[in-house]
């Protein structure tokens, strides 16, 4: 990885992380509260980013996830997965 040094009053460099930190924030920071300094945070955050990741739909990808495509799976009951304690969900229908 290389550190690249963002230009000065360059406000749309930074829009792709500044929107992620934005979509951190409003789903998953703010509606808990931390209780351990860098354990907890971490802890969270590394949920946060891996339902991020793999189970959230994003507009800009067609609503798939980024992870790829998912196979449809007409068949079988939908079942609810709780994130970060039930802050968020994720629906899923179970392979026969």
């Amino acid at each position: 990885m290389k550190v690249i040094q963002t230009p000065i009053r360059a406000p749309n460099v930074n829009a792709y992380a500044e929107r992620w930190v934005r979509s951190a924030c409003q789903e998953c920071f703010d509606h808990l509260i931390i209780v351990n300094d860098r354990h907890h945070w971490h802890s969270i955050l590394r949920k946060y980013v891996d339902y991020y990741d793999t189970g959230r739909p994003h507009q800009g990808l067609g609503q798939h996830c980024p992870e790829g495509k998912l196979v449809p799976n007409n068949g079988g009951m939908i079942h609810c997965r709780e994130v970060l304690g039930g802050l968020m969900n994720d629906y899923y229908r179970k392979v026969a």
